[in-house]
């Protein structure tokens, strides 16, 4: 009983939302040669256009994070010194450095970017680039690296190294041009990020830059990064124009569904489990990305019968929007155009979830055990470090914690309605 009541809850609140749509077309560019990224919002339709290549290195503005990526687009590259930790910065050696390991940003989870590949997975505080230290709670660069990066026709060797990320979630760090006795340490400041998701940095200017619109108000960046391509021998990196979402956002992707049919019934479609057509809410960079389109050989087409849900957290829960993309322009107007209308909102109703998960014993040594409520069916719980990182995943709801050291953990519970999480710490 209690599970059919939730249940006519959770329908009647996104039911009682829904009224007459509007379906709103827009046109997002990139402008010719997709010279600018455009960060837009779903709900108002607001586009803001930066150049592409107008930064080089991006700082996580999110304090628990630790993530660096780079603008492979503007030509930078990252290469691992294998011949010692950054106390070698003054005597770096770089013989033989395009056989180094060449590190390029994750394409599907925020947090990884190209300086986050190389951590020692039995170190949950190893981040690659840097160490987090429990007595001062900053991450502490350790490692030393070889950046390249693009100017016109000229390509400028830099050597690179982290010193830390402070505990506001300032990044401080020291680069030098190769073969150059002078070098630079420079801050790249949280309170200079106007709430975007990311610090930017322009390594020729040697100065912060703001890329995205001032407080994060965006939900989808149209822009350029490389995908790894297949030659028939190999795979190749490959430049294409394509849609980045922001950090923690949730999209679901639909394939094989009309968009008349999507209009029809939203509720079918709104779900967190896999649906017929739909692969539902997954919190991924590229999860609309660049197969809504393809070359024909002659010119580019758009896919059928493909679209998007986009959840907009609110104030008292989430709105939902569907997309779908009906042009492109190419590289002679970098033009995106695309429908986009709100199909329904719904209330939060997963507070109570969150309260009623108990985990015990809390704090836990080498086991700990979790009871959910009568209406909840679980279905994984997954063991995560505070940097988002993946530790331990289970079906049981007894978890062995043996393999992890004393700390901070979060665990997550996806189940029936949803996903639930609660912090705890192990002794």
């Amino acid at each position: 009983m209690i599970k059919h009541t939730f249940s006519a809850l959770l329908v009647s609140a996104f039911f009682g939302s829904l009224g007459a749509q509007t379906v709103i077309t827009d046109t997002v560019s990139m402008g010719a040669g997709y010279a600018n990224s455009n960060y837009f919002n779903v709900v108002t339709g607001s586009k803001h256009s930066s150049p592409i290549n107008k930064w080089h290195m991006a700082h996580t503005s999110a304090t628990r994070d630790n993530c660096i990526r780079l603008n492979h687009t503007a030509g930078v590259n990252v290469y691992l010194y294998p011949k010692g930790d950054n106390s070698a910065f003054d005597q770096m050696d770089t013989a033989g450095w395009k056989s180094w390991v060449k590190p390029m940003n994750d394409l599907h989870i925020h947090e990884k970017g190209a300086f986050n590949q190389n951590f020692d997975p039995n170190n949950q505080w190893d981040f690659s680039w840097g160490v987090y230290d429990a007595g001062s709670h900053k991450v502490k660069g350790d490692s030393l690296y070889l950046l390249t990066f693009a100017v016109g026709a000229n390509t400028y060797f830099v050597k690179f190294m982290p010193i830390s990320q402070e505990t506001n979630g300032d990044f401080i760090f020291k680069y030098a041009p190769l073969g150059s006795p002078m070098s630079v340490t420079d801050t790249m400041k949280q309170s200079e990020a106007n709430g975007a998701t990311y610090k930017y940095y322009d390594l020729q200017k040697m100065t912060q830059v703001n890329v995205e619109p001032n407080g994060g108000d965006w939900h989808l960046n149209f822009t350029r990064y490389y995908v790894p391509t297949f030659t028939g021998t190999g795979y190749i990196p490959y430049l294409t124009m394509g849609v980045e979402s922001k950090r923690g956002l949730k999209i679901a992707k639909l394939e094989n569904v009309k968009w008349a049919d999507l209009l029809a019934k939203p509720e079918l479609y709104i779900t967190d489990t896999d649906t017929t057509g739909g692969k539902g809410f997954k919190n991924d960079l590229t999860r609309v990305g660049s197969d809504w389109k393809a070359f024909n050989g002659q010119a580019f087409e758009v896919v059928a019968d493909r679209a998007y849900i986009v959840e907009v957290p609110n104030a008292t829960g989430a709105d939902y929007w569907g997309i779908r993309f009906t042009g492109f322009g190419g590289t002679s107007n970098g033009n995106s155009i695309l429908d986009r209308v709100k199909l329904g909102s719904q209330a939060s109703l997963k507070k109570s979830i969150n309260a009623n998960i108990v985990a015990f014993p809390v704090p836990a040594s080498e086991q700990i055990n979790v009871i959910v409520p009568e209406n909840v069916t679980p279905h994984q719980y997954v063991v995560r470090g505070f940097d988002g990182r993946l530790l331990l995943n289970s079906t049981q709801s007894t978890i062995d914690l043996s393999s992890l050291s004393a700390g901070q953990y979060v665990l997550e519970v996806t189940h029936n309605l949803g996903k639930s999480a609660i912090s705890f710490s192990k002794i």
